[in-house]
């Protein structure tokens, strides 16, 4: 079974990785990433990480890493199909994304703004993607408190690049072959390709030279 490409983009945005792996794995914030015992191997010290931005996780104990899809595969033996089909049938939660923004206001209240960005940034995302509009304009005016550029979410603003058609244009632009995107952002070469063809149509340009020139 094949899955569109935007389909697979959608559950990545929409889930967290940190939330996915929460599940089987005890996380504690370090850093910018979580934490947390291996779930494949026996051991005292924690070395499983889990970095949302990156949307992947990192087993150093076992070698092992991956998306969330890659994830379900290996801690419950499900083939691709069926894992994709199993965070697909994942609600969205009103309630975490509402937790997050109510942490991340408290955080700029106290001044812990660098902090506070990160738990608004994942409740805005969130919010964007149920469509509540109205915890997404609250939340996007507690980024512009802290600092942060949140734009409305207008036909301009859904003609320019999202967050990952941007990653992966950049890569590209640098001289990256779509296996190599692909590897690096642990998604697949038609997933690259569908967001390459995307930002070629949005920047209005037609070679990788171009790209080069129009973003740099």
């Amino acid at each position: 079974m094949r899955f569109p490409p935007e389909f697979l983009d959608e559950l990545r945005a929409r889930l967290p990785v940190s939330e996915v792996v929460g599940r089987r794995v005890q996380l504690k914030k370090a850093g910018r990433e979580w934490r947390g015992l291996s779930p494949f191997n026996k051991e005292k010290t924690p070395s499983f990480f889990v970095n949302d931005q990156k949307m992947a996780w990192f087993d150093f104990s076992s070698g092992k890493n991956g998306s969330i899809f890659d994830f379900v595969m290996m801690t419950e033996g499900l083939p691709f199909p069926e894992a994709v089909e199993r965070l697909g049938r994942t609600p969205l939660r009103p309630e975490l994304a509402r937790a997050h923004l109510l942490y991340g206001e408290w955080l700029r209240r106290e001044n812990r703004r660098t902090e506070a960005r990160e738990q608004l940034r994942t409740a805005h995302r969130m919010f964007v993607t149920m469509g509540a509009e109205a915890f997404a304009e609250r939340t996007r005016r507690e980024l512009l408190a802290t600092g942060e550029r949140a734009r409305k979410r207008t036909v301009e603003t859904r003609d320019q690049l999202t967050p990952q058609e941007e990653h992966v244009a950049r890569l590209a632009a640098k001289g990256a072959t779509n296996r190599e995107i692909a590897a690096q952002l642990f998604i697949s070469t038609s997933t690259v390709e569908y967001h390459l063809r995307k930002a070629f149509r949005k920047l209005d340009v037609k070679s990788r030279t171009q790209l080069a020139h129009r973003i740099s």
